[in-house]
């Protein structure tokens, strides 16, 4: 049975259903309030298509979607599908006005108490966006923040998520050097970046600075600069996955990222024991990512490495390992489904805007994360790459990640370091043309020319 909704709500939808000039006596409705319903058939309510709550998901599928168009003459009885309406207009539709305007009246038909609970985050929305004066712009942030409070810790993620989805309406601004949104329907107001990254409501007077940003504003925190990908977001994306290596004595996760069907980019030291560079790992496995969730497994046959320098960094000389922490991945089987290949450059300058999509082993549900990153260069080079550093901090599990410029692929997370006094950053190597061209050889079943190269078998 489901659970008895308040008398008012139970009269409004009694009465949508009951035509005006019904002559129906009192105790048809007093059957009905103790829980039977009357015959409609054709029009019961289909069951909710958006996502539960603590779902590792944001994006209603293709297939329910289309199930939801065949239902929509059902929204002003059915409170569920009206909030799942507002839901897919709001996270999947374009962002315009006019979506911000359809996914309000859909939500004003939510009227039962889970619907309107469905759409807590999708009303806070409305009400920043001016669609909606359900409750004041104070009342709207603390709303979202609380979010953040909630466990498990895809509340907090999807919280973050609608944040930067404002950024899609809303004008990006800074004040004071806190980067942000202004929001016009309430004058004075901005959504400004906290010192955790997370949105927090700044009244001012003075004239913002506009920013031509673009991409996430808020974070998981400023330090790291991450924030949760859903691959649906339809914004267009690499096929990335996880890359598991077993050794004699341990195993290993790294982030790995698909150039064609068959061959990955993934740090070297990935395929090594951390602690015995003559130690390779004797299994490889990559785990591409789908619709947020990964494929079944595919085995790997042979990789490409750099001379391998694990040991200099055993001995303290990051320069020289990082200068050659790169690897080819040969799979067994080709990726199959939606492919997109990263294709691979020069980094146009070295304080470069970068993007970093990996798997962080303490990212929640093993999704993945994007990390925003400045590059800056490295006084010490080695090897057979120019290093970067990031301003942001990474974690195991990003290992081998690439870094991303635009929709060109130009380096490959590396290791953190740090020095006493100085706070821990991370460094990469970034692709020079003789790499970029031995790795093309490499594909093409050559022998690569400029640098010095092992191939490994598994």
């Amino acid at each position: 049975m489901q659970d008895m909704l308040p008398l008012r709500s139970l009269l409004r939808d009694y009465r949508c259903r009951v035509p005006r000039n019904s002559t129906a006596p009192w105790f048809t409705l007093t059957v009905f309030l103790l829980g039977v319903s009357p015959a409609w058939s054709d029009n019961q309510c289909p069951p909710r298509y958006s996502p539960a709550d603590a779902d590792d998901a944001l994006y209603i599928s293709v297939s329910a979607w289309q199930a939801m168009q065949a239902q929509r003459r059902l929204i002003e009885r059915c409170p569920t599908l009206a909030a799942d309406f507002a839901w897919a207009t709001f996270f999947s539709g374009p962002a315009t006005q006019q979506a911000v305007a359809e996914s309000a009246n859909n939500a004003a038909l939510a009227t039962s108490v889970e619907a309107r609970d469905q759409l807590r985050l999708v009303r806070v929305a409305h009400v920043l966006l001016g669609a909606s004066q359900d409750f004041s712009v104070s009342a709207a942030v603390r709303r979202l923040r609380r979010e953040f409070h909630r466990q498990p810790v895809i509340y907090r993620d999807k919280a973050l998520a609608l944040s930067n989805r404002l950024a899609e309406f809303l004008p990006r601004v800074s004040i004071d050097g806190r980067r942000g949104l202004a929001l016009p329907a309430h004058p004075g107001y901005y959504l400004l970046a906290g010192e955790q990254g997370r949105p927090e409501l700044v009244f001012s007077a003075a004239t913002p600075q506009r920013e031509q940003s673009s991409g996430a504003v808020f974070f998981i925190n400023a330090q790291a600069r991450r924030v949760r990908v859903w691959p649906q977001a339809g914004v267009q994306q690499w096929q990335v996955g996880r890359l598991y290596s077993q050794y004699r004595m341990g195993d290993a996760w790294c982030t790995a990222t698909a150039l064609t069907r068959r061959w990955l980019i993934t740090a070297a030291h990935c395929l090594f024991e951390p602690r015995s560079p003559a130690r390779r790992a004797h299994s490889v496995v990559f785990y591409p990512a789908r619709d947020g969730a990964p494929n079944p497994e595919i085995p790997a046959v042979a990789a490409w490495t750099l001379d391998h320098k694990h040991a200099q960094l055993l001995a303290g000389d990051l320069a020289a390992y990082a200068g050659s922490d790169v690897a080819l991945v040969q799979l067994a089987l080709p990726i199959t489904g939606q492919f997109i290949g990263a294709p691979l450059a020069a980094l146009s300058t070295n304080d470069a805007a970068v993007e970093i999509v990996s798997y962080p082993s303490a990212s929640s549900s093993g999704g993945l994360w994007l990390s925003r990153c400045q590059t800056s260069p490295r006084s010490e080079v080695g090897g057979d790459l120019a290093l970067v550093g990031l301003d942001c901090l990474n974690q195991p599990g990003q290992s081998g990640a690439m870094l991303r410029e635009g929709m060109k692929a130009v380096g490959v997370l590396s290791a953190n370091v740090s020095s006493e006094g100085i706070a821990a950053t991370s460094i990469a190597a970034v692709f020079s043309q003789a790499l970029i061209d031995d790795i093309a050889l490499i594909r093409q079943g050559s022998k690569p020319r400029s640098m010095n190269w092992q191939r490994l078998q598994f």
